[in-house]
């Protein structure tokens, strides 16, 4: 492995104690599931920076964040990084919602006692959540892992003194792949909308992700081609860190039958008044406590270095 031309380590905290080494599975990005760090390609500038985030042990507030590049960053590019990376790990959290439900129910109490130091993992390219998403919704954990490997091998940026990292795909390469790209990299159904990306519809994932009325994000994001509810919802989850509405597919459903006897599967509107009725604040952020309690084995011991991706 090479060595950048410049680098610089800063020891930080976060608000609660965190745990970076538990398996990071529910992320729509382009991130290293089971290692023990969170690690991000970023570009700044037209120059790209790579930012590790480690942790001596786990469950305590420090954590160090590596910045490194190929040319010296200023003060204010490094704050932006730190901007980024903090978001993105949920350094500023308070889980205030977490903390209240846990008290009103057992189960959350005890997802969140197993899984000490939980965080929801977010994304601060709206763009690449959105894409991730997409792309996931056709195909199993490790067919993801496999296509996101693909993709920003071919279409994204080599980082060069780490060649298995990989910036991803930028909106101007996304706006011009066509719909056989995509086919060729197995998405399948859902190439026909991937390949239809303008700049305009790019703009419009990351306007309605934030739009400060989440319904009228929502219904913003849906009139986008190939965005409907899941979509929608896990775009305002895992870039925005809007946790109002939770997600639901298959793997929700029977979670939620086995703790909570639903014994039914719920149409959208049944299963939102479901929400309200037992988790009225920050739905989506509650139900990752189950989502990371129930991870499946083969994602917990899923084995990166056969995909070749960095582990250090």
């Amino acid at each position: 492995m090479k060595t950048p031309k410049w680098s610089k380590k800063v020891d930080e905290t976060t608000v609660l104690p965190i745990n970076l080494f538990l398996p990071k599975a529910y992320v729509m990005g382009d991130v290293e599931y089971n290692a023990p760090h969170w690690t991000r390609v970023f570009s700044v500038d037209g120059e790209l920076a790579v930012v590790r985030v480690r942790q001596k042990k786990p469950l305590t507030p420090e954590i160090t964040i590596e910045y490194e590049s190929n040319v010296d960053l200023s003060d204010e590019e490094i704050e932006l990084l730190r901007s980024k990376i903090r978001y993105e790990i949920g350094a500023d959290d308070n889980l205030q919602a977490l903390r209240e439900t846990q008290e009103k129910d057992i189960l959350v109490k005890l997802a969140v006692k197993d899984n000490a130091g939980f965080r929801l993992f977010a994304n601060s390219n709206t763009v690449e959540a959105a894409v991730c998403t997409i792309i996931q919704q056709n195909v199993d954990f490790a067919g993801f892992q496999v296509i996101l490997k693909e993709l920003t091998a071919k279409y994204g940026t080599q980082v060069p003194w780490e060649p298995n990292l990989y910036l991803f795909p930028e909106n101007h390469i996304l706006e011009e792949m066509s719909i056989e790209d995509w086919e060729e990299l197995g998405i399948g159904l859902k190439s026909k909308y991937l390949g239809s990306l303008t700049k305009r519809t790019l703009k419009d994932i990351q306007t309605y992700a934030y739009y400060p009325i989440f319904d009228r994000g929502i219904d913003g994001l849906k009139r986008i081609d190939g965005i409907g509810d899941y979509t929608s919802r896990m775009i305002m989850i895992y870039a925005a860190r809007r946790y109002e509405k939770a997600f639901i597919d298959g793997y929700v459903q029977e979670i939620l039958d086995h703790k909570y006897k639903l014994h039914q599967v719920l149409p959208l509107t049944e299963y939102d008044k479901w929400m309200e009725e037992h988790w009225p604040n920050d739905p989506a952020l509650i139900l990752h406590t189950h989502l990371q309690d129930y991870l499946p084995a083969y994602i917990r011991d899923y084995d990166f270095e056969a995909l070749g991706r960095s582990t250090v």
